[in-house]
This record gives C-alpha cells, structure tokens and sequence, in this order.
C-alpha cells in the first residue's frame, strides 16, 4: 500500500512526451508521491517507453493500460493508496473530463510556452511550469529534486544531442530548480580578477518597474563589461567610444545579443501600421523566414509552421566559419548552435546554395504555395514582392521594435539564462552566476565544458 499516489494520463499531442514529464517532476517536488501511475493505450507505447528513459532508477513508476476511458482503471488503483491526486492536464480530452468527475484532489500545470517550446521541466524554470490545484489536495512548493539531481544531470547529454546551447540551459535549470524551491526570475552576476563584481540585475529586463533609459542602458552596461574584460579600458562607453578599431568591433555586439536572445519583440509592417508577429503567423501552414529573422531571435516564438530555407544555414555557416577565431566567435558558436536546436523542430526547404536574398526568389513554387515571407531586409522585401514570388506567397517585413521589450517572467527567465550562457562564452575566466531575484545567496556558477 502507497501512502501517497499521483494518476498521470498520456494523451496523443504533440507534445504528449515534454507535458507528462514535466508533470511527473513538478508533481514530485510539490507532493512528493511514493509513486506514479501512468495511464496509457497500446498506440502511446513509444511515448511511454520515452518517459521511463527519463524516470529509470529516479522515480517510482507504475504502468497501467488504459482499456476504458480511465475511470475503472483509478477506481482499481486507489486501492493501492491511502491518498490519490489527479493530473489531468497531460491527458486527452475525454481522459481529462473523466478524472474531472472524480473526487480526488487534481493538480493542472500551466505550461509558458513561448521560447520554452519543445522543452520540459525539471531542465526550464520554475516559473515556466505553473500549477492550479482543484479540491483538497496538500502541495508544496520545495527544492526535492537535489534528491535525483545527479541522476537528472546524467540524462542531460542524450537529450540535448551535442548541442552545447541547450545542454547548458538544461544543466543551469536544473540546478537552480535543485538550488531552492523559489519560483522568480534571475540576476546574473558577473566577477573577475580585475574588475570585481558586476551586476545585470532582473530590473534590467523588467519594463514595468524600470524606466526606459535604464531598459536602454542594458545595451551599455554590457559594451562596459564586454570592452574591460576583453581590453582592460577603464573609460569603456559606447558614447566615448575611441576610434581604436578593436575597440569599434564591439559596438555592436552587445545589442546583437540582446537581438538573439529575443529581448526585444519581432513586429511585422502591415500598410501603414504594425502588428505583433504572432497575430499574423497565427494558423498558417509555412512560415519561412529569412536569415536576419534567426539572428533577432525567432527561436523564441512558438510558430508552428515554422521553417527555415537551406540559404540561411548556409550564410549563417559561413559567418561562423569567418569569425571562429576573433574573439567574438564564441558569440556566433552560440548562433549556430540556436540554428541547430531549431532545425530539430521546424522545416527545412531546399534551395541553391547562395544568399538568401538570391536563392528564396528560386525556391520551387509548390513548396511555398500560400507561406508567408518574412525578413528584416528592407532592400530584399522591396525586391521580392515585385517578383513572380509574390503571387503565390505572402511577403512581410518584420523586424525588432526596440522601443520596448518582452516583459512576460517566462520570457525574462530565459533572456537572463541565455545572456549568462553566452557571457560565460565571451568571459572564459570570469565567474559568472546566475541567483535568484535579490537572493545573493542563491546563485548557481555557469560553466562550460
């Protein structure tokens, strides 16, 4: 007999796998079950199988196929426990309604998608998975994963597949979920030898709470940090910058940063107005972008229909071969390694191996019949939608609006994970750590393999 039990169905999405493991490790810091009854069907098999990759010598499952729509299945397992909670929220429909009728407590996990799509908690924020409870269900919110931890870090290689990018930021979640059971943004602080501490505290990124000449001023205060460590200048500001070309290469990185990790958000110019990039990739079939949308941080929406023409890896390969052994080429590692962890969820289309701006007039019709095109190149919109290309697809320029930034706490956590990742890139001896908001005490190092 369980003292403890949590009932978690598996429903047929596309995201069936990342849902029901995020709510078998979310459900065990908040309840801390003796064990999990996984509901399934026989066409759920390879999903289950995955899980229990996952799971294996960590937790304590138990497998239950579902040959009704659940409700004799949880009547069969609550003789097995003393208490019994529902997690519907990663179950089909019917599935859901079934366990709704029921009278146990339920837990429903919210899930901010956004640029945490196709990723899964314990390796994303706290904060990114949310819960509701239903009934009179006894949770708590606690740091229990320190107790599988080492476990957990020993799946990390396998699920990022040799993407350096996506491996740090499921190691630094991780860790900061293991840290303390706070569930806010981040800090990142930044120490060296020479300079001391440095700061980039959670205000920066929060506009409702900071002026916008101290939004803006992130832009610097990372060219201050990035031109003392790399050239030991003591008057380091982009206002009085020298004319030391060395110094001048740095100009713009800072800002290119700021544009890759998706700080500030994508608009598309529609006639004489703007709309937000979601309003108009909202339901459509394709939407193919071009290169300039991969560097202003177009990972970071949820577009399904998202696609990528084969002219974008190709410049985007080209630059970083270029800039490998400037000491801005870590900044284009971490580029490409985006790139990577992107084409593993999105199309790709063929096209000659040229620049985009060249090759996507090219592309055979019948592979983007009715996509809509977006770029941020003023000079290659007003040449596409003049071409052929225009009449079977939609062309749309889209570009950054630096007037504001994306101020939701999914969104900050993971701009604040991304710039410490890539600040440990350019800084190599500097000790760069990510704390919770106003906790210096609860700060995770970031390291590099």
């Amino acid at each position: 007999m369980y003292k403890k039990c949590v009932i978690i169905p598996i429903n047929r999405s596309d995201l069936a796998y990342e849902s029901s493991i995020s709510a078998i490790f979310r459900s065990y810091e908040l309840v801390n079950p003796d064990a999990f009854f996984i509901l399934y069907s026989n066409f759920n098999k390879p999903t289950l199988n995955k899980i229990e990759e996952i799971v294996s010598n960590t937790l304590k499952i138990e497998k239950v196929q579902l040959h009704t729509e659940g409700k004799e299945e949880i009547e069969k397992i609550k003789d097995q426990c003393e208490k019994i909670y529902l997690v519907p929220s990663s179950g089909a429909n019917i599935t859901a309604m079934i366990m709704g009728q029921l009278e146990y407590p339920k837990i429903s996990y919210i899930f901010s998608f956004g640029p945490w799509y196709n990723y899964f908690y314990p390796f994303v924020p706290r904060l990114v998975e949310d819960y509701k409870i239903y009934g009179q269900a006894e949770v708590q919110e606690t740091n229990a994963l320190v107790n599988i931890k080492e476990n957990l870090l020993k799946k990390i290689d396998e699920l990022a597949k040799g993407n350096q990018f996506l491996k740090e930021m499921y190691k630094l979640s991780l860790e900061l979920n293991s840290k303390d059971s706070l569930k806010t943004t981040f800090d990142i602080r930044i120490t060296s030898e020479e300079n001391g501490p440095m700061n980039l505290s959670d205000s920066y990124f929060n506009s409702t709470n900071t002026p916008l000449d101290k939004r803006v001023s992130l832009n610097e205060k990372l060219f201050e940090i990035l031109c003392k460590e790399y050239y030991h200048e003591k008057e380091c500001r982009l206002k009085n910058i020298t004319n030391s070309e060395k110094i001048k290469r740095l100009e713009y990185l800072p800002n290119n940063i700021l544009k890759l990790i998706g700080l500030y958000p994508i608009v598309v110019q529609e006639d004489e107005s703007q709309k937000e990039l979601n309003e108009i990739v909202e339901g459509a079939d394709l939407v193919l972008v071009d290169t300039n949308l991969i560097y202003n941080g177009i990972h970071t929406y949820e577009i399904k229909g998202l696609a990528i023409p084969q002219c974008a890896i190709y410049e985007i390969e080209n630059k970083w071969f270029q800039e490998k052994d400037h000491k801005q080429g870590e900044f284009y590692d971490v580029l490409y390694e985006i790139l990577k962890g992107l084409l593993r969820k999105t199309k790709i289309i063929p096209t000659i191996t040229e620049l985009c701006d060249i090759a996507v007039p090219k592309i055979d019709p019948t592979l983007l019949d009715k996509a809509i095109i977006l770029t941020g190149d003023k000079k290659a919109y007003k040449n596409w939608k003049y071409l052929p290309l225009s009449k079977y697809t939609q062309i749309k320029y889209a570009a950054p609006d630096y007037s504001r930034i994306r101020n939701e706490q999914h969104y900050r956590a993971y701009f604040e994970l991304s710039l410490a990742i890539i600040l440990k890139r350019l800084l190599k001896e500097d000790k760069i750590e990510v704390c919770y908001a106003g906790k210096t005490d609860k700060c995770v190092e970031v390291e590099n393999d």
